[in-house]
């Protein structure tokens, strides 16, 4: 305990200098860091430091009915979370508009395969997360491009109600991922355990990831790959997605 508080003392000094009894109020409940002997520094989910807090005459009264911090701390990653789904929602839109417009495109066997494979990726988590069979339509089933925007759009149509049905104590949960073992065998370490939380943010960067490829290959067919860079999407408003 000494140690800790030598350390939130150094940190005081370094890490955050001048913040005191405002920077704690950023993680806590308000009157938490005045009403607390002991207050705790936190990042994510993980105690960093702890130290006492710090009391001014400019203190606020505590709220009469503050939220428990894991809480506010669940809200705030839920909040996140949707945040960026709706954006991967816009974005696959966006990019499948572009794709189905450009005739080189829209008869490109690169571009339906890296498709076939974001919305499959998608798919397969989902089912992780509902614990649902995984169950995935073979890529010769699809005989036009059409044909996987229409199955992708209906995984964006069925996420929010997921998404809804997650409470404060699902995010930490460890899901076990099928094909995970295949990263032993392929780089010779057995994957840590991952929680639902982190799963979440894996689908949104690997959709991101070869979206970006979709976008490219449709430069080299003389298509206009639209802008969908997720700050663009916050200056334009955070609009909805809009299919052909």
């Amino acid at each position: 305990m000494e140690k800790l508080t030598n350390q939130a003392k150094k940190a005081q000094k370094t890490l955050l200098p001048g913040a005191g009894r405002l920077r704690l109020l950023a993680f806590f409940p308000p009157g938490a860091a005045k009403d607390a002997r002991n207050a705790y520094i936190v990042l994510d989910s993980a105690i960093i430091f702890q130290c006492s807090p710090v009391s001014t005459e400019a203190d606020t009264p505590p709220s009469p009915n503050p939220q428990p911090f894991h809480h506010q701390l669940y809200r705030k990653r839920m909040n996140t979370l949707n945040d960026l789904f709706y954006h991967m929602h816009w974005a696959d839109a966006k990019v499948w508009t572009a794709v189905l417009a450009t005739e080189t495109a829209a008869a490109d066997e690169k571009i339906s395969n890296l498709f076939y494979h974001i919305h499959s990726v998608q798919r397969a988590f989902l089912a992780v997360w509902t614990q649902s069979p995984i169950a995935l339509p073979k890529r010769d089933q699809f005989v036009s491009m059409q044909q996987i925007a229409d199955w992708g759009r209906t995984y964006h149509a069925e996420l929010p109600s997921v998404l809804s049905s997650i409470d404060s104590g699902d995010l930490e949960r460890i899901v076990s991922v099928p094909w995970s073992r295949f990263m032993e065998k392929q780089y010779g370490h057995a994957p840590e355990d991952t929680t639902l939380h982190e799963t979440m943010h894996q689908v949104i960067m690997h959709s991101t990831y070869h979206r970006g490829q979709v976008n490219a290959r449709l430069r080299e067919l003389e298509g206009e790959p639209p802008m969908v860079d997720y700050i663009g999407w916050l200056w334009f408003g955070r609009p909805a997605p809009q299919w052909t």
